[in-house]
């Protein structure tokens, strides 16, 4: 299975499973970690949702940030989905050219 077809059926089951858990699992294992760590959102406020510390919120359009960290990393399910779909986007137009 190429590339393409898997990020496809990985975008479909996020799309197709909202609702059912994804951010209560990456919430219960973010507050429970016990060691520093970030949280990938799309806004400040999700982060908060997360019970993560400001310090500890990257948002989606503030990558950057990221280079200033060494720490494990959740990526919300909303920002992986967009991720996803972009990369797919991206993929479409390079096949197209």
């Amino acid at each position: 299975m190429d590339l393409k077809k898997r990020l496809h059926i990985l975008k479909k089951y996020y799309g197709d499973t909202r609702g059912i858990g994804h951010t209560a699992l990456l919430k219960h294992g973010f507050m429970n970690y016990g060691k520093d760590k970030l949280v990938l959102t799309f806004d400040k406020d999700q982060g908060l949702y997360f019970g993560a510390k400001l310090s500890e919120i990257i948002t989606w359009n503030h990558l950057e940030k990221l280079t200033r960290h060494n720490k494990p990393l959740i990526i919300d399910n909303s920002v992986m989905y967009c991720m996803l779909g972009e990369i797919i986007n991206y993929i479409n137009e390079l096949e197209a050219k």
